[in-house]
C-alpha cells in the first residue's frame, strides 16, 4: 500500500498518505533492498515512444463500398522506426 502513488491522491482518489510517509518507506525499502543485495531488481520504467514512421502496402481496389476499401486501406498500414 505504501509504494502505490494513487493513496498519495489524484483526480479520482481521495489522499490517504502523506508525502513524507511515503517517501519515507520508499527509502527505507530501497536501505532494507540494498542491505540484502537485492539493488538489481529494480528496473528503470522504459519509455514508450510512439511510432513515427509507418509503410503503407501496396494498394488495390478490392471492395465497391468506400467505407470498406478504407477499412482494408487502413489494415495495411504497419508501424515502423525509423
Amino acid at each position: 500500500m505504501l509504494q502505490n502513488k494513487h493513496y498519495l491522491g489524484d483526480d479520482f482518489y481521495p489522499q490517504i498518505i502523506d508525502n513524507e510517509i511515503f517517501n519515507a518507506a520508499k527509502m527505507e525499502l530501497s536501505e532494507r533492498s540494498s542491505r540484502l543485495g537485492r539493488n538489481n531488481r529494480y528496473k528503470p520504467e522504459k519509455i514508450k515512444k510512439p511510432p513515427i514512421a509507418f509503410r503503407l502496402g501496396s494498394i488495390t481496389e478490392n471492395f465497391d463500398n468506400p467505407i470498406r476499401q478504407a477499412e482494408y486501406i487502413y489494415s495495411l498500414i504497419e508501424s515502423g522506426d525509423i
